[in-house]
């Protein structure tokens, strides 16, 4: 079947929650300020692109208006969010951070449990 193309890949699954992973997040980050709005939305996929590059970042998406960005993200603490939201601060192509903190998730384990 992998010959075929059936199956992509063979994955292991470990338990974030035992290497100490316990706290998720989702993030929006808002891209803007650019005199063209095409150049915030260019911007916004290299900022996006770049998050699919760093491990505690689960999930990435843009949403419709193509300059926001939804990002999941799964660290050990809630000090290490708040640097990770530092981190986007310092890029000044972002205009706006929201942080939700989450305490659970209850469906989408998927996003969460495939450690590389």
């Amino acid at each position: 079947m992998k010959d075929k193309g059936i199956i992509k890949n063979f994955t292991v699954l470990i338990s974030p929650e035992s290497l100490g992973l316990n706290q998720h997040a989702l993030f929006r980050l808002k891209v803007s300020g650019h005199i063209l709005h095409d150049i915030s939305k260019e911007r916004a996929q290299q900022i996006a692109e770049a998050q699919k590059q760093r491990p505690e970042i689960r999930f990435v998406g843009i949403e419709d208006d193509e300059i926001t960005i939804i990002c999941l993200a799964l660290v050990h603490d809630i000090k290490e969010l708040e640097q990770l939201r530092k981190s986007f601060g310092k890029n000044t192509d972002i205009t706006e951070i929201q942080m939700w903190p989450l305490t659970k998730v209850l469906k989408g384990e998927d996003y969460t449990d495939q450690i590389v």
